[in-house]
Order: structure tokens, then C-alpha cells, then sequence
């Protein structure tokens, strides 16, 4: 049978397609068909596909959303130019199984997806919000496309640490925390520490209840699993992936008592926050972000607000407002908006001697892969993933035209409540000659 295995991140879906049975498991000779990812989901997205034994098919695809990008997985699948054997159409996909961050404590074992399942994921969301909506967009987009006739199993991040005993997975809290919020440690990275447990007794020739190892999952994410007689006993992730080793872009376990350290070090810890949060606000992620503070005391918030992914999403430049000096901040302001047109690179100056405070940013003209000026440039970062700043690359030069690149100010008096139509500075800031730049303050 061939199996579609989806891993749904919020802006990406990895997959592979597997040929197995039962009997090629016991023998260890299921085979990988295929194999792929579809990065940068929402927009411009990055796609790379390949079938084994043949060269990676990479390209820029628009890919709206999930669903999106779950149909051109499928349609190159079943594809002559998939060179994959065995699948030419959506028949001849068996089954898929999906991998699910959260489980909590519904789900021990790999299960097949019901209503029933797919309600108990959905209540395990805040326990893990980034990963098991994605997750389920995953689910959802696969029956839609595959129909109902086709099993689909859950396999969970956390299912192979729940044989842990109490002793391991209770925090040192009071107890009725655990049974009112289920505060536990759940662990993470289950199927990558399952799997070289299962390795590590292939290739020893032992029992499963033999196996009494520590595994190191070492990654962006990084955790280590102690396995005892073939079950996770103990792991260092903890309620979320922040606790245990330290990672690429997390501390790891830190002493909780620093909390009360920085505190009377560096003041209200309570200011510490987070202004602009991906995925929040109806936005996709958050750039440039900078503060100024008024000659009243205002703060101002200013950043980059992406719909998707992109350096050039229809973005705008978004603002939020503190007049507590950082101890609570408005809701998000849109300051600037140009449509599908991309507003770029706010950046924020105090004139003094009237109160104002002046915001230039930058204005890419909306432009589709087949205008783009510079096709080579294109093809040598589409060979690397990452392609260019079409935006740029198909600018005109000069002062004239729509697809002229822009720098344009606002200004406000009133502590950002509201702001000038933009004046265009581009003729101040850009020579005629070039066709695009960075905007600088001298």
C-alpha cells in the first residue's frame, strides 16, 4: 500500500509517500517513494519535490493556503512528471497519517482519525497553538481532497512519552494544578525518540523490553529521552518545548528565581511583553520593529506587518501606542496601507522643535513573477530556494511610472492617534539611475 505522511506546520507541509504493508515492516523493506516540502505558505511559496532516484523539481509556486498546498503535492504525485512508479492517480494513495504536536493526555498510541479525534486535538489547541490548528488544516484538506474513503491516522509528538510514571511527569507544584489545568510535563519529539529506539534494537537484534537507552534529539529544537525497557521513562521537554536542553532559539531550563532577579534589576517585569506576535492580529508575522517616545511621553510601536510570509505580501505599516511607559500598549493601528502594493522598512524620527514625529517607509509596486526584469536572477535563486525580491528586480528607473519603487513619510502630532496623507520623498532619496535602494537618514 503507498501512504501519504503530511507534517503540517503553520507555513509549511513536508511530506513523504511510502510504499508498506505489514509485511515489509517485519522484514524492515518499506520503501520511500517521494519525498518533498512546501515552505513559505500563503503567498510566493518556495517548493521542492522529489521522487527517489530522480533530481528535485524546485520552483516558486502561489500557494494560498493548506489546502493549496496539499492539491500540488497530490497533483505532482500522480504526475508522469513525478517519475514515481506505481501512482497515477488519487486511488492509488492507501492511506495518510498525519503528525500531531499535542495530544495531551487523550492519546497513548497512533490512532485513526475520527470526529470523535479530531475534537479532542481541537481541545488540546491551547496546549500547543501554533502547531495543532496547522495540524488540523492538514486533516481537513487532505478528506476534502481525498475523500472520506481514505484512512487517515494521528500520529502524536507526545504519545510515546506517555508511559511515563508520575514520578516523572508531576511538577513540584501542588497537586490540584495538575488536576485542574493538567500542568504536566508531556514531552516532546516522541516519534524521533521512538524511532532510535526502534533502530538501536534492529540493529542490536534484541527485544524491545531490552532496550534501556538515552536518546538526544539534536536539532533547531533540541531534547534528550531516557528509554527503559523499550518505554520513555523520562524526557527534558517539559509542559512546552522551551524546557530542558538549551536550543537554537530557546533558553532551555533557566533558574525560575531570575524572574524575581531582573525584576528588582531592571525594574516591572510586567513591562516585558510582546508587541507584535506572529499569527496575531490577523497578520502573519511581524518585521522591523522599532520605538520612539513622543516629547509628551508617549511610546510608539511602529512595524512591518506581513499578511503572509514574504518580504512583499501587501504589507503595512502597523503601530501600537503606550502612555504608561510601556506597562500596557493599544491594540494595533494600520498607519499605512497601499492595497496589494508592500509598504517596507518604517522608520521613525522625533522633530523636536515642532513635536512631530516623522515615519518614512518604503512602497514596492505589486508585480507577478512574469513581469520581473531580471529572469536569470530568478532561475539562480530559484536553484537555492529563495527567489528574489521580484518587486525590486522588475522596478523601473526613474521618477515616472507604476512600477516605480517609492519612499514615502507620514507624520503625526497627536502622539500617533492620527497621520498625514503620505508625501512622496522619492526624488530626495533615490537616484534616477537606480532602481531600487535603502532608504538611509544621513
Amino acid at each position: 500500500m503507498n501512504v501519504l505522511v503530511l507534517n503540517c506546520d503553520s507555513s509549511r507541509v513536508r511530506f513523504q509517500i511510502l510504499e508498506t504493508d505489514q509485511d515489509l515492516i517485519k522484514r524492515d523493506t518499506d520503501r520511500r517513494l517521494a519525498r518533498g516540502v512546501i515552505e513559505r505558505i500563503g503567498g510566493q511559496a518556495l517548493v521542492s519535490f522529489q521522487a527517489e532516484g530522480h533530481a528535485k523539481d524546485r520552483r516558486a509556486e502561489s500557494i494560498r493556503d493548506h489546502r493549496a498546498a496539499i492539491d500540488s503535492i497530490l497533483r505532482w504525485t500522480i504526475s508522469r512528471e513525478s517519475h514515481i512508479t506505481g501512482i497515477t492517480s488519487l486511488g492509488d494513495i492507501h492511506a495518510v497519517g498525519h503528525r500531531i504536536v499535542h495530544g495531551g493526555e487523550h492519546f497513548r498510541r497512533p490512532v485513526k482519525i475520527t470526529d470523535d479525534v479530531i475534537e479532542k486535538i481541537e481541545d488540546c489547541i491551547e496546549l500547543a497553538p501554533f502547531h495543532n490548528p496547522a495540524n488540523l488544516k492538514g486533516i481537513r484538506a487532505a478528506t476534502e481532497l481525498l475523500g472520506d474513503g481514505v484512512p487517515q491516522v494521528a500520529v502524536f509528538n507526545t504519545g510515546f512519552h506517555s508511559t511515563m510514571p508520575q514520578a516523572s511527569y508531576l511538577y513540584a507544584i501542588p497537586y490540584q494544578l495538575y488536576r485542574r489545568h493538567k500542568i504536566r510535563r508531556y514531552g516532546f519529539h516522541g516519534t524521533a525518540h521512538r524511532y532510535l529506539a526502534y533502530r538501536y534494537r534492529k540493529m542490536h537484534g534484541i527485544e524491545r523490553e531490552k532496550v534501556n537507552i538515552i536518546t538526544l534529539y539534536l536539532g533547531e529544537g533540541c531534547s534528550a529521552c531516557g528509554i527503559k525497557e523499550g518505554n520513555s521513562f523520562v524526557t527534558s521537554m517539559g509542559f512546552t518545548p522551551l524546557e530542558g536542553l538549551v536550543m537554537g532559539s530557546r533558553s532551555g531550563t533557566i533558574d525560575p528565581s531570575l524572574i524575581e532577579y531582573l525584576t528588582a534589576k531592571e525594574g516591572n517585569m510586567d513591562m516585558i511583553s510582546d508587541l507584535f506576535i506572529a499569527g496575531k492580529d490577523h497578520f502573519g508575522s511581524y518585521r522591523i520593529p522599532s520605538i520612539i517616545s513622543t516629547s509628551k511621553g508617549a511610546l510608539l510601536a511602529f512595524a512591518e506587518a506581513r499578511k503572509k510570509l514574504s518580504d512583499h505580501a501587501e504589507n503595512k505599516i502597523v503601530l501600537k501606542r503606550s502612555f504608561d511607559g510601556g506597562e500596557t500598549w493599544s491594540g494595533l493601528q494600520v498607519i499605512a496601507n497601499a492595497g496589494r502594493n508592500s509598504l517596507n522598512n518604517p522608520l521613525a524620527v522625533k522633530d523636536s522643535g515642532k513635536g512631530r514625529i516623522l515615519l518614512m517607509y518604503q512602497q514596492y509596486p505589486l508585480t507577478r513573477q512574469d513581469e520581473v526584469k531580471a529572469p536569470g536572477l530568478w532561475k539562480s535563486h530559484a536553484d537555492q530556494l529563495f527567489p528574489p525580491n521580484i518587486h525590486e528586480a522588475a522596478a523601473q528607473e526613474g521618477y515616472e511610472g507604476d512600477r516605480i519603487c517609492r519612499t514615502l513619510m507620514i507624520s503625526s502630532e497627536d502622539d500617533g492617534e492620527t497621520w498625514t496623507p503620505p508625501t512622496d520623498l522619492t526624488r530626495s532619496v533615490k537616484r534616477p539611475k537606480k532602481e531600487f535602494w535603502i532608504l538611509q537618514i544621513i
